[in-house]
């Protein structure tokens, strides 16, 4: 009603503010306030409609919802930064191999961001505890990077410390030049081999 209302009253800026002000209060879910925000940004409150998308992400429940709101940012707002906070926020959710997969996923799609679903997989790695939990990294690695060789040795390397007793492990991942990602510790090849 308060979004029929703001939009009846377009020409009455002020009074549209107002009602979607109030409006924000009444939203249950993050798909009304997403609506809500999208009035706002027609009638050129982006201010208001980011205040809107920022109380939506309390509304957030499930890692595809922030994601979801993250790409209604974008396309609302095209607002990097305010489309970031819902992405970081799934992040916080993450309990297990497949949320950092699919937050990965929501990255490369939303943000198209591959050095940070990159990193979102590395982050994977630390929760994995068994050989299932290895290969369906290696399979997230190469669904979202598209990289089969550095999913083999994630899963294979990850199987055989397990097998000899070791309770964790830990990858580092860096982007070649090319894009392409390799297991290797430092950014730059000098300190550990002779750079060729």
């Amino acid at each position: 009603l308060f979004t029929k209302c703001a939009a009846d009253a377009l020409a009455d800026k002020e009074r549209a503010k107002q009602y979607l002000v109030q409006a924000k209060d009444f939203g249950t879910t993050s798909d009304e306030l997403v609506k809500l925000a999208g009035v706002a940004a027609e009638v050129g409150e982006t201010d208001t409609a980011g205040e809107i998308l920022t109380a939506a992400q309390g509304k957030c429940t499930r890692i595809a919802d922030f994601f979801a709101l993250s790409k209604s940012i974008k396309t609302l707002l095209d607002n990097d930064e305010l489309a970031g906070a819902p992405v970081e926020a799934a992040m916080g959710k993450c309990q297990s191999v497949s949320d950092y997969i699919e937050c990965a996923k929501g990255v490369l799609e939303t943000l198209e961001d591959q050095p940070r679903a990159q990193e979102i997989l590395e982050s994977a790695g630390e929760k994995c505890k068994t050989g299932k939990d290895y290969a369906e990294l290696a399979q997230g690695i190469i669904s979202q990077l598209n990289n089969n060789d550095l999913a083999r040795k994630v899963a294979a390397s990850g199987e055989a410390a397990l097998e000899t007793g070791v309770e964790s492990l830990e990858f580092d991942i860096q982007t070649a030049a090319c894009g392409t990602p390799v297991l290797f510790h430092d950014p730059m090849l000098g300190r550990t081999t002779n750079g060729v």
